[in-house]
């Protein structure tokens, strides 16, 4: 084989070899933002699903209120006169004292 057309080939062959790693170069560093992205998206992910569970939790919290409201109210151990009722006691208790 002639020395002379080694020459070019070994050119080629650099040129081809230095496109081959830049290209490998590339896939890296996609890959490597690939995994960066992933990590961030598993903590919002987490994030998210904290902020479901206090949903839930505040929702229940909620029904559970919404329950003791609803409830019949407690009739209190001391019956309290309605305002009629009071102004009449007044009155007649004006007229009692005159």
């Amino acid at each position: 084989m002639d020395p002379s057309i080694l020459i070019p080939l070994a050119g080629i062959g650099i040129g081809g070899l230095a496109i081959f790693f830049g290209h490998q170069r590339k896939m890296m560093e996609m890959k490597l933002r690939a995994g960066h992205y992933l990590e961030e998206n598993t903590q919002l992910e987490d994030k998210v699903n904290a902020l479901k569970q206090t949903q839930k939790d505040l929702e229940e919290r909620i029904q559970h209120l919404e329950a003791i409201v609803i409830q019949e109210p407690v009739k209190p151990s001391v019956e309290l006169p309605t305002v009629k009722e009071h102004l009449e006691q007044l009155k007649t208790a004006g007229r009692t004292r005159a």
